[in-house]
């Protein structure tokens, strides 16, 4: 940003940040924020929303990509696109989020400038179905048993697990403790294989993985 700019944004009041989510395994956008937090603090509120919400709807996608990267001991990567003022904010990150979806994929639900709270909330005096509760209550109160002693010190040690074990297509069975680095080796990708293995047991490309 120029001096000129900065100067302009600065003399207008509140300093607002558009900001994009990476996924470090790929370098991917895969989130566009708009916030008057300084960016760690923003990453670091979205990691702390993840963990502790198990949401089904709205940014439920979002989050669960955060706990895939943490149970990775990884974290997203957060760039500021963008400073600007509080007219203009809702102007530059429907403009980031159309610009970031045309490029790829992003998680992002709405084209932005929305405000989320009261009537302008899309989901305002909407209930969820039966079957959507159901989840999330059973999702909730697995989250809270595992807070207990050794429930919870087991839920920890699963957590932080990052060994696999691969059948290849020739039946051969492997233990690894790096799926990227073997994903390189074997020529496949990824995000797919990963991708497999975390929502159903069907095999990619003759591969199949379990975290053990």
């Amino acid at each position: 940003m120029n001096s000129t700019v900065q100067i302009n944004v600065f003399c207008m009041g509140r300093i607002y940040r558009i900001y994009a989510l990476i996924d470090p395994r790929d370098e991917q956008v895969k989130y566009i924020g708009c916030s008057r937090d300084l960016l760690r603090k923003r990453r670091d509120k979205h990691i702390g929303f993840a963990k502790k919400f198990f949401q089904e709807k709205w940014d439920g996608e979002r989050n669960e990509w955060i706990r895939d990267l943490v149970d990775e001991d990884l974290r997203p990567e957060i760039k500021c696109l963008k400073e600007t003022n509080e007219e203009e904010k809702d102007h530059w990150e429907r403009y980031y989020i159309s610009i970031y979806k045309k490029k790829g994929f992003l998680f992002n639900k709405t084209k932005g400038g929305q405000k989320l709270f009261g009537k302008d909330n899309p989901f305002y005096k909407k209930k969820h179905n039966k079957k959507t509760l159901e989840v999330i209550t059973k999702k909730s109160r697995i989250f809270h048993s595992s807070l207990a002693g050794e429930k919870h010190k087991e839920w920890l040690r699963n957590v932080a697990s990052r060994t696999f074990l691969i059948e290849e297509p020739s039946g051969i069975k492997k233990t690894i403790k790096n799926l990227k680095e073997y994903c390189r080796q074997e020529g496949l990708n990824y995000n797919s294989l990963h991708n497999k293995m975390r929502k159903s047991d069907e095999p990619y490309k003759g591969y199949t993985v379990k975290r053990i």
